[in-house]
């Protein structure tokens, strides 16, 4: 699938403020630089984390990926908080975020490594207005990860929170808890069952969230899904792709591989919006995206449940052509 990359959107009134997370990647960050001054935000945050000591090209690094930020030229409040020393990537983003909703009740966050389609950033405005009052929605992503996503509306509702682009307010930043001081009472109750009906999903994230609780990640992420889920918060989640991972490789903190996200391209989304009358999570997205994307389970079994989804929809194409030609679908 060929990228689709719109015209900046000129005709747009970014209002909403924009957090940039940086930290020692100066060519990256010149790509999410240049997406973000296409569409000329009126706030910008700059949250940077520091050098690290063991690293001998961090504190060029690091200066490099700054002095990109300095070409703003565009009316725009910056805002800068620099780390001088290395925080790491969970307590630099956590006290970047406490710093940001300090000054706003509301933000656009994009990291060095997730360039954003123009759509994006209207798409977030867009949502961040309209579910402002509603707590049942608790954050808002780029990420879509079933790309031929069928709906006669702009976005659905997921689970999965998603760290790639993303945007949220206070509210949901106020119930955020990264000790995750109740994990060990959904645990030992099985409450995970509640938002995982299926068995595996439930084991695995059971795994995930025990080895976030015991600190086994340098992750932010996983500490606000699970507060998300306490909230009974969903994430909206556009029909289209609007965000890319550019990160993937040895430096990276998290994605030392890409699987199948570094195949998912930008997509364009049309405007305006087409609100779904119900908010209510999309349980055959967050299968998919399980399935295809967040599972670890082995090659084997993945060949299995491929060869499985094949034989289920020649299946159902063999029985609808029967049904249109009359005949009893066997």
């Amino acid at each position: 699938m060929s990228e689709i990359i719109s015209e900046p959107m000129s005709d747009v009134d970014l209002r909403a403020p924009v957090a940039f997370v940086i930290f020692n990647r100066p060519a990256h960050t010149k790509r999410v630089f240049d997406a973000i001054a296409a569409v000329r935000p009126k706030t910008l945050f700059i949250i940077a984390d520091g050098p690290r000591p063991s690293h001998s090209t961090d504190d060029e690094k690091c200066r490099q990926a700054r002095a990109v930020i300095e070409n703003v030229t565009w009316p725009c409040d910056v805002k800068t908080d620099f780390a001088d020393t290395n925080m790491g990537c969970r307590a630099r983003t956590i006290s970047g975020t406490d710093w940001v909703f300090s000054q706003v009740n509301e933000a656009i966050f994009l990291e060095d490594d997730t360039v954003p389609h123009p759509g994006f950033f209207r798409f977030c405005q867009d949502l961040l207005r309209h579910y402002r009052d509603e707590p049942r929605v608790a954050a808002i992503t780029g990420l879509c990860l079933s790309p031929s996503w069928s709906s006669k509306y702009s976005y659905g509702f997921s689970i999965l929170p998603c760290t790639w682009g993303r945007a949220f307010w206070r509210r949901s930043w106020e119930a955020f808890d990264p000790a995750m001081t109740l994990w060990p009472e959904v645990r030992d109750n099985a409450l995970l069952s509640h938002v995982f009906p299926d068995p595996a999903q439930a084991a695995y994230w059971q795994k995930i969230m025990t080895s976030a609780y015991l600190r086994k990640f340098d992750s932010w992420g996983y500490p606000f899904m699970f507060s998300c889920w306490l909230q009974g918060g969903l994430t909206a989640v556009p029909g289209r792709n609007l965000v890319r991972n550019i990160g993937f490789g040895p430096e990276s903190t998290h994605t030392k591989v890409s699987g199948g996200y570094g195949k998912l391209a930008l997509q364009d989304i049309s405007f305006p919006l087409r609100h779904p009358p119900m908010i209510a999570r999309d349980h055959a997205y967050d299968d998919y995206a399980h399935r295809q994307f967040i599972d670890d389970r082995s090659l084997s079994a993945r060949l299995r449940n491929k060869i499985r989804r094949v034989v289920e929809e020649h299946r159902f194409h063999r029985r609808e052509r029967a049904l249109l030609d009359g005949q009893s679908p066997s």
